[in-house]
């Protein structure tokens, strides 16, 4: 495909680093989840915190920092109801609702009911709710170590918060996830960025990632505007859709924050037990290709579309590829595996190419995954519990985490005219307790019949979230102020 240059267009200076890089060069990270127990103490840490905060035009090979609010840590920190009124929806409503429950497939084990944090109740009401995100990496443990301990002292010292919940995550040498497969490949480039030569396919509005800007649908995403003056909104930008308020959500994005155990000991039995010969014996070769088709790449990260029969081996970023044109009926690739699924590129349904890669653009989500392991349930379990920190990077939660969730990866029939009675073999698979029908087959392509796989289980278990927001550093400025009296509003 062709490579295109995707020069520089945005303001870089103002958005959050997170967004556009995912820090590969900082391999260990913690992440701490706060409560506002003082909003004017907060607001103070805050105003501090701001110019330590990582830009995206800054690049240290040391550490990097940022940070993501719930919607009940707008309203904490002191952002009014009419202001917060203005974000969508999904975000105001949370994850942990019984109508996303639905719309998401976290039933049994990954009902909300069971989660560690960001949870609910049996009556729905909300347990363990985060206000705020401090998401830190360093290039090694001591780095990281002394960027936590700094903040950590000006956490206690401000005296406005509580310490909810803390974890570490890291990023294997070899960039491969729990279940042995090279990760976080398959990643949108959003226009504007500067990211040069890459597939023009690739390209995706600045809008779909970064509020302020035009969409694939070239409209302007909806933002969340500040209608009731308050703080200092002169540090915020006008509305770029002309409606003369001011804009908090410019320069800023949603992140969906899942906390997601890797059943990895499962996953590889299952693997093991669908390959046996007729003999009983296993059949690693076969093994691992089961593994792939199911995944849709090789562990090496090699496309199974350009690479049908064996991995190549070595480590590949191979992104540079469509299905159409060499794989339409999914013999190379099955259409129901993992990375189609969420990514149907040019082949999504019986469209034209052209038009597939439109739809698709318009759901695609930026993933900025660390791995975690757990100690300490090791010493109840006498088993290490490994997982995935998942990050989902998107400027409509609606239209994109959870449409990707819930049409293409929890749907039994995610393309009516050639799979149907499939979900997701990965993250879709229903437990017991998920209502109405349960599908649990993989569907591989092949001629002259094609294979079913029968008896799949649920190798993922979902054991917290929330959703955030991540405003631009201009942003963060605004909410240091809303405790001061208001200025600008003749601005409006």
């Amino acid at each position: 495909m062709a490579l295109e240059s995707n020069p520089v267009s945005i303001e870089l200076a103002d958005i959050q680093g997170l967004l556009i890089r995912g820090y590969g060069q900082l391999p260990i990270c913690r992440f701490l989840l706060l409560q506002i127990e003082d909003a004017a103490a907060v607001r103070k840490w805050l105003h501090s915190l701001v110019p330590q905060v990582t830009a995206a035009t800054q690049f240290n090979k040391k550490h990097a920092l940022n940070i993501a609010f719930t919607c009940e840590g707008l309203k904490a920190i002191g952002l009014a109801d009419e202001n917060v009124d203005n974000f969508p929806i999904s975000f105001r409503q949370g994850m942990a609702t019984e109508w996303r429950q639905r719309i998401l497939g976290d039933f049994g084990e990954s009902a909300p009911q069971n989660w560690r944090w960001g949870g609910a109740d049996e009556h729905w009401e909300p347990v363990q709710q985060p206000h705020i995100l401090l998401a830190m990496y360093g290039m090694d443990q001591e780095q990281l170590d002394q960027l936590f301990h700094i903040q950590r002292g000006f956490i206690q010292e401000s005296r406005g918060f509580k310490i909810l919940y803390q974890q570490d995550g890291y990023r294997r040498e070899d960039s491969k996830e729990n279940f042995g497969f090279h990760d976080s490949i398959s990643q949108p480039v959003i226009k504007g960025s500067g990211r040069k030569n890459v597939p023009g396919t690739n390209i995706v509005a600045t809008g779909e990632f970064v509020l302020g800007y035009l969409n694939e649908h070239n409209l302007y995403p909806y933002s969340p505007l500040i209608s009731l003056p308050q703080g200092n909104i002169n540090l915020l930008s006008p509305d770029a859709n002309g409606s003369g308020l001011k804009d908090l959500g410019r320069n800023g994005t949603f992140l969906v924050y899942r906390l997601m155990q890797q059943h990895v000991k499962e996953f590889k039995a299952f693997s093991r037990e669908k390959t046996l010969n007729q003999d009983g014996k296993p059949e690693p070769e076969a093994q691992i290709k089961l593994e792939a088709k199911m995944v849709g790449r090789w562990p090496s990260g090699a496309p199974l579309v350009k690479f049908p029969d064996s991995d190549p081996g070595g480590s590949s970023d191979d992104n540079d590829f469509n299905y159409s044109a060499t794989d339409p009926y999914g013999f190379r690739c099955p259409l129901g595996s993992h990375l189609r699924r969420n990514n149907p590129r040019d082949s999504f349904r019986n469209l034209k190419p052209e038009q597939s890669l439109k739809i698709t653009r318009r759901h695609r989500i930026i993933r900025r995954g660390r791995l975690y392991k757990t100690p300490e349930v090791a010493k109840v379990e006498n088993a290490e519990e490994v997982g995935l920190h998942f990050f989902g990077i998107n400027a409509n939660i609606a239209q994109q985490f959870e449409f990707i969730q819930h049409v293409w990866a929890n749907n039994d029939q995610p393309n009516k005219h050639t799979l149907s009675g499939d979900p997701d073999p990965i993250i879709g698979v229903p437990n017991a307790d998920t209502p109405g029908p349960r599908p649990n087959r993989f569907t591989i392509q092949q001629e002259p019949v094609a294979k079913c796989i029968d008896g799949l289980q649920r190798f993922v278990t979902i054991r917290a979230g929330a959703y955030f927001f991540m405003p631009g550093i201009a942003g963060l400025r605004f909410l240091t102020t809303l405790g001061s009296r208001v200025e600008g509003a003749s601005d409006r």
